[in-house]
């Protein structure tokens, strides 16, 4: 490519690819002075000091932070109760019994009522 001159097509070029034809457009010169070389030092150097500041700080996070992993049994344990009756007097009826047991509640749910009834009602 650098024996080409701006414009010019060159001879086609085998590679692992398959085969090319190169045209060069335009010519950049690289900036190869003292002053572009020190700022790309300096750009690095601080990229690696932010790295390393980032890494220092997530690892601070993570030794004091306070991680529990809980198992469905344990949390279970650990929720209320919620008692359900779906009969009279106090019951609030075998549907809302019924739409209740497939809702997610932050409790254990215990549904009480004539199980026949209450299977009655999964079918409809």
């Amino acid at each position: 490519m650098d024996n080409l001159k701006l414009d010019e097509i060159s001879q086609p070029v085998k590679t692992a690819l398959g085969w090319h034809l190169i045209q060069v457009n335009e010519r950049r010169e690289k900036d190869l002075s003292s002053e572009s070389l020190r700022q790309r030092v300096k750009e690095s150097l601080l990229k690696q000091k932010t790295e390393i500041r980032f890494n220092d700080w997530v690892k601070t996070l993570r030794e004091g932070a306070h991680v529990e992993i809980w198992l469905y049994e344990r949390l279970m344990k650990r929720l209320p109760n919620l008692i359900i009756t779906s009969g009279d007097p106090a019951g609030i009826g075998l549907d809302l019994c019924v739409m209740l047991a497939f809702k997610k509640f932050l409790a254990n749910i215990t549904i009480i009522g004539n199980k026949d009834a209450i299977l009655s009602e999964l079918g409809n």
